[in-house]
C-alpha cells in the first residue's frame, strides 16, 4: 500500500490525516447456469498505465494523480483452483484473516482507461492496441445430464483442470482510496474471447462492479509521541 498525508500549518500542533493513495481491486465470481462447471485459478488485469505521480497542494489535503499515461503493464494473481458456486465466490479477498481464499488484492494505480475492442486480426496483446482488459484463466464444462463435456480447458485422467485464458474488454475509472469488487459473472452476458484469435467464447461471461472505501484500521487511534 502506499500512504500520504499533507497539511498547512505555521504554528502549533499539526494535525495529518493519512491517506490511501492507490486503489484496491479484488475479484469474485458467480455461476448462473447449474448445467456449468466453472474452476478459475487466476486473473490478470491487463495494459493499464504504470506510470504517474502525486499532486501535492498548499491549500488541499488530497494529493491528486497527475495522468501521464502511457505504459501497457499487466498485473497478475493466482491461486488454487477453486470451483465457482453459484453464489458469489471469493476468488480474491481484501481480509488478510479470511484464510478460505487467497487474499491476493491488488494495489494498483488509480487511472482511466478505455476497454479492448475485439475486431480484426489485433490481439489483445498486441502492442498497437491500447485498450484494457481483463484475462480470467478457467476450465469451464457442460455438467447437464450427469455427464461432463470440457467448453474450455482440458481435464486430466487424474480429475484435475488445465485452465484456459478468457479475454474480457473492460474500461476502469479507479480513484483513490476506494475498493473496487469485480464480480465475474458465467451463464449470462455476452462472452468473452479466446486472446489468440479474438473468436468469442461460447460460454457467456459477464462481470458487475461495486465500489466502496478501503477498510480503515480496526483497533483505536494510535498516537503519535516525540522524545
Amino acid at each position: 500500500d502506499l500512504l500520504y498525508a499533507t497539511a498547512v500549518a505555521n504554528e502549533g500542533p499539526v494535525n495529518l490525516q493519512f491517506r490511501h493513495a492507490l486503489s484496491q481491486v479484488v475479484f469474485n465470481a458467480k455461476n448462473t447456469n447449474v448445467g456449468l462447471k466453472v474452476v478459475i485459478d487466476g486473473v490478470s488485469v491487463c495494459n493499464l498505465s504504470n506510470e504517474n505521480s502525486l499532486l501535492y497542494s498548499s491549500s488541499n489535503t488530497i494529493a491528486p494523480w497527475n495522468d501521464l499515461g502511457g505504459g501497457n503493464t499487466d498485473y497478475s494473481v493466482t491461486f488454487d483452483p477453486i470451483t465457482v458456486e453459484a453464489e458469489a465466490t471469493p476468488l480474491t479477498s481484501a481480509n488478510d484473516d479470511d484464510k478460505t481464499y487467497s487474499s491476493n488484492a491488488m494495489l494498483l494505480m488509480p487511472q482511466k482507461t478505455t476497454a479492448w475492442t475485439p475486431t480484426g486480426t489485433v490481439k489483445p496483446s498486441d502492442a498497437s492496441q491500447t485498450g484494457s482488459y481483463f484475462l480470467v484463466k478457467c476450465a469451464i464444462s457442460n455438467v447437464a445430464g450427469g455427464d461432463e463435456t470440457m467448453l474450455w480447458g482440458t481435464k486430466n485422467v487424474d480429475g484435475t483442470y488445465v485452465t484456459k485464458e478468457i479475454a474480457i474488454p473492460a474500461a476502469f475509472n479507479w480513484f483513490q482510496g476506494y475498493k473496487y469488487l469485480y464480480t465475474f459473472v458465467f451463464g449470462n452476458g455476452n462472452g468473452g474471447y479466446d486472446p489468440e484469435d479474438n473468436t468469442p467464447v461460447l460460454t457467456p461471461i459477464d462481470f458487475t462492479i461495486s465500489v466502496d472505501d478501503f477498510t480503515p484500521w480496526p483497533g483505536s487511534d494510535k498516537p503519535m509521541t516525540t522524545n
